[in-house]
Order: structure tokens, then C-alpha cells, then sequence
């Protein structure tokens, strides 16, 4: 971060992370290191402060029940603003056609760790247009 002295220095002003097997253990990062993870979102918080266009996200496709209980779990809540974690909710399910929305709540009510991998992809073009970066400036 010592290099970075003005915003047009960041290659990046929009850094989009999956929660799991990024920021807490998953199936395939079991072992993670949660100290550089807290590093990592520490510096990224001291750049959102810096620079008013750069910000970072969290996504995930477990439902908001099942994410937050991760997020406490892991520590992390203090580290990520709130309006910037993002997982499944009622207004993304009345968003989807009924036969999505059917085969969705049959999933949840099969496996209540039931991820929607769908759901990464609208947030990420809804975060590209609201806050108007172009696909240059994100990282996911």
C-alpha cells in the first residue's frame, strides 16, 4: 500500500471476493489462514477510507441465514461493511421465473448449506452498474 499514492495508481477500484474458500475455509481450502485474511480485508478497509471509488465486496451463494452464521463463525464481521456482503434474499427469489424460484426452495429445504452459484453472477452486474465500473475495474 506504501506505493500507492493516488487512486489513479490502483490497477483495480472494485474487488469482489467469494466467501468461501477466499475469506473462510470451504471444500476445497480447508486450512486457511484466518490472520492474513484479516490483513488483507484491514488493508483493503485503509484503501476504501483513501480513495472514495475503491470499494470491495463479498458474495456468497448460501442464503442470509446460513452466510451471516459463517461470517460470525469466522470473525469476520467487524472487517466487512455491511451493505457490501451480499447473499441470497427474498428480493433476488421474487426476481427469478417461478420455476427457478420452485427448484431454488427445493433445494434450501433439501440441504440448508444449498448454494446458489447463479445468484454471484447477478450481484456482480448489479455492483457494475450501481456503482458504474466498468469490467476493467473489477476483480472477482
Amino acid at each position: 500500500m506504501a506505493g500507492i499514492k493516488s487512486e489513479s495508481d490502483l490497477k483495480k477500484k472494485c474487488v469482489i471476493f467469494g466467501l468461501e474458500d477466499v475469506l473462510i475455509p470451504g471444500l476445497v481450502e480447508k486450512d486457511l489462514k484466518m490472520k492474513v485474511v484479516f490483513g488483507i480485508l484491514k488493508n483493503l478497509k485503509k484503501l476504501e477510507e483513501r480513495f472514495p471509488r475503491f470499494r470491495f465486496f463479498v458474495i456468497s451463494g448460501y442464503n442470509t441465514e446460513e452466510g451471516m452464521k459463517r461470517i460470525e463463525k469466522h470473525g469476520l464481521k467487524g472487517l466487512i461493511a455491511k451493505d457490501r456482503v451480499f447473499f441470497v434474499n427474498q428480493q433476488y427469489l421474487e426476481s427469478r421465473e417461478e420455476v427457478d424460484k420452485q427448484l431454488y426452495l427445493r433445494n434450501i429445504q433439501k440441504n440448508p448449506e444449498f448454494k446458489d452459484e447463479y445468484f454471484k453472477q447477478v450481484i456482480i452486474g448489479e455492483i457494475e452498474r450501481k456503482y458504474d465500473y466498468s469490467r476493467e475495474e473489477m476483480v472477482f
